[in-house]
């Protein structure tokens, strides 16, 4: 038997399944498990992004009681409030922060935990916006910091009481989640970030990491390995796994967003000309990896996508020959923030903009290209299994499968890209990746079915989605009204909310 601490938010869904999975599969092994929620100490959280006091309230007291009802054998359930004492914000009040750019903040640490990373990611998560200035953000961002510090405080106090053999989180990377990370790694603690993924029935399965996170290149890699290894069926995990590229080429299911269903397979830009080399850039959503941590720093050859991209057409601008296509993710469509706005200002004689909603083919340019270029793209990954020769320049949760050139300076990419006949990398090495999405063989969460499914709710011509399980005087619907009502009015009730909107946040 060992001592398992748990901390989970309410509200989270599949986050808060995922614990409760994790929780019941502890005690059913006869460990001692502590449960801590959140409490209303916080103040803000992925569902809770304004700081509203009454919905801490709320969830609060429901936490407790669907804690108790969901984990059967559960002994012990606390509230982090309960842990944590007046000192605590009056030390987390008096921390003074000084940053002036985001890259200051990334390296704010408090007790060698990364808080700046913590509250930036949380931020961006919201809004996305990677653009911001620290003056817009800073009250914002510094409330995050704090919020972190007082759990940082609490949670030492009962790692010390408790004595865990593991400690068990969501994700890792949110301002909620990062003190327990530093927490564990620091004091040379076990930790199981849990983390779900989608099987092609639509259900979640579970997907955690042991000592690690889904961000984290290497834990990324013994998870993809783990999985396909664990099918001793060589001919089924191959055949799941091609299925993945042919489906994701075929808009159909594939794990995740079907981006190419708009995508008419066989067009190409107009201005497409045979005659001379043509090298595709695939760029990605830069928000989704922007402040992963300081794992995933220094991994991308250029500080950012924009700048890369201009740095290259610019070294080939007077060779002829080289014609590049930057196919623009269809994950930035609409979004009004400069490192995607300013993509199309790029006016060079050797560049053709593919913008996200162009019904121009992806695979058809993939097809039809010369070489690839990534940032880290999953593009990247299909380019390889399509046999073409592909160069990755960013962080990429695929890097140790040998399925892309990495160079790691600026001369080792421009020999790359100046080998005529750059050999692909083998499409073998692509697909544990495509099996790892696809393969429906993987741990359920039986003791939190009801989180899988969603009701949604349309008010004010806006659509609410909830996951099931979620009730107000034994209503969903009438949860939903309330949630909506919520999103919908919070930030104009005086003295509700902390702040009216999130700063720098445009919808």
């Amino acid at each position: 038997m060992k001592n398992v601490l748990f901390f989970t938010l309410e509200m989270q869904g599949l986050q808060e399944a995922s614990q409760i999975q994790a929780a019941c599969e502890h005690i059913e092994a006869g460990d001692n498990v502590l449960y801590v929620t959140c409490g209303r100490s916080l103040g803000f959280c992925n569902d809770n992004r304004k700081g509203n006091h009454l919905q801490c309230r709320f969830c609060k007291k429901r936490q407790l009681a669907r804690s108790k009802k969901a984990i059967k054998g559960l002994n012990s359930i606390h509230s982090i409030d309960e842990y944590t004492t007046p000192d605590d914000w009056q030390q987390a009040n008096r921390q003074q922060f000084t940053f002036d750019t985001l890259d200051e903040l990334k390296r704010i640490t408090y007790e060698d935990i990364e808080i700046g990373y913590g509250a930036l990611s949380s931020y961006v998560s919201y809004t996305r916006n990677i653009d911001a200035k620290a003056d817009e953000i800073r009250d914002y961002i510094e409330d995050l910091m704090r919020m972190q510090i007082r759990m940082i405080l609490a949670f030492k106090r009962i790692i010390s009481s408790f004595q865990p053999q593991l400690i068990v989180f969501h994700n890792g990377r949110f301002a909620e989640y990062k003190p327990l990370l530093g927490l564990a790694r620091n004091a040379s603690i076990d930790y199981l970030c849990t983390e779900n993924i989608l099987a092609s029935d639509g259900t979640r399965c579970q997907d955690n990491y042991f000592n690690g996170t889904p961000h984290n290149v290497m834990s990324r890699f013994k998870n993809i390995i783990s999985t396909w290894e664990a099918n001793n069926d060589h001919e089924d995990r191959e055949r799941t796994g091609r299925l993945f590229f042919e489906n994701r080429r075929n808009a159909r299911f594939s794990g995740d967003t079907i981006y190419a269903k708009n995508q008419k397979l066989g067009k190409l830009p107009q201005n497409w000309d045979d005659k001379k080399e043509n090298i595709v850039i695939f760029n990605s959503s830069e928000d989704e990896f922007f402040a992963i941590g300081s794992d995933a720093e220094n991994i991308s050859l250029f500080k950012s996508q924009l700048e890369g991209i201009r740095i290259l057409l610019e070294h080939y601008l007077s060779d002829g020959k080289k014609h590049f296509i930057l196919r623009i993710h269809p994950h930035l469509k609409g979004l009004p923030y400069p490192y995607h706005q300013n993509l199309y200002s790029m006016q060079y004689a050797n560049l053709t903009i593919v913008p996200p909603e162009s019904d121009v083919s992806s695979y058809t340019l993939m097809d039809a290209s010369d070489k690839v270029i990534v940032f880290g793209s999953t593009t990247g990954v299909e380019a390889c299994y399509w046999h073409k020769p592909v160069i990755n320049l960013g962080y990429a949760f695929y890097a140790g499968f040998d399925v892309a050139y990495a160079p790691k300076t600026k001369d080792e990419l421009w020999e790359f890209i100046d080998t005529k006949n750059l050999k692909p990398k083998d499409s073998q090495n692509a697909l544990p990746v495509g099996y790892y999405f696809m393969t429906d063989k993987r741990p359920q969460l039986n003791y939190a079915k009801s989180y899988e499914q969603r009701t949604m709710c349309s008010l004010f011509g806006n659509h609410y989605i909830w996951h099931q399980g979620y009730s107000l005087l034994g209503s969903e619907h009438l949860y939903g009204i309330w949630r909506a009502l919520m999103y919908k009015f919070e930030g104009y009730i005086p003295g509700l909310t902390k702040y009216k909107q999130v700063p720098a946040y445009y919808k």
